[in-house]
């Protein structure tokens, strides 16, 4: 599995956690 895709999704679950918290 490489790792930028690894990374990619990290950083959209993040997005999406931020998303939640600040609604």
């Amino acid at each position: 599995m490489s790792r930028r895709l690894q990374t990619k999704l990290v950083v959209q679950d993040m997005l999406y956690a931020m998303s939640i918290i600040t609604s």
